[in-house]
């Protein structure tokens, strides 16, 4: 299938959203939105979207496993993988969400006129803080990673995602395969 024909199709299929204003990731408003998330539901457009993606991904490059990046990549590396004959595994989005949970209310404890230092409040927050912290966005039960899969050390990953903006998800994807 075509580039164009698979555009059309996300269309007919309401991924391709207009009409807006859409508010996007990055706080930025949009007109246009790209709801890919979707692409689950309808298996042969995510298997056009997947051999193109493919195609993309390889030429010129040799990635030897993907790697697909929660939630919308998920289901587009999959498709890759399946058609490429290439493994993949995910990274885990709930170390970035604790990450940024923790330092949003590290941040409010600090600005906060109620948390007086050494009262209980305070110390009831920094608790809390330090849990979050603590579990970090581990599994707590299994095998504890920051990705679910397989890969070995020397890999050549193809990272997988559904769109880019500012590719924040994408550097936090590497930090998190990094960290593994």
């Amino acid at each position: 299938m075509k580039k164009k024909e698979i555009v059309l199709n996300l269309y007919d299929i309401g991924a391709i959203k207009f009409g807006g204003p859409f508010n996007l990731k990055n706080g930025k408003i949009s007109p246009y939105y790209f709801d890919l998330r979707i692409l689950s539901s309808y298996p042969e457009t995510l298997k056009e979207v997947g051999l193109s993606m493919l195609d993309l991904t390889l030429r010129g490059k040799e990635p030897n496993i993907l790697c697909g990046i929660p939630s919308s990549g998920l289901s587009i590396a999959n498709s890759m993988s399946f058609q490429g004959g290439l493994p993949c595994f995910y990274t885990r989005k709930e170390p970035i969400i604790y990450k940024e949970l923790a330092n949003d209310l590290r941040k409010w404890l600090e600005q906060s006129t109620k948390a007086q230092k050494g009262g209980d409040y305070y110390s009831g927050f920094k608790k809390a803080v330090e849990i979050i912290e603590g579990k970090s966005g581990l599994k707590t039960h299994g095998i504890e990673s920051y990705c679910d899969g397989e890969y070995p050390e020397d890999a050549k990953i193809g990272i997988v995602d559904d769109l880019i903006n500012t590719a924040e998800t994408k550097l936090e994807a590497i930090d998190l395969i990094n960290q593994d």
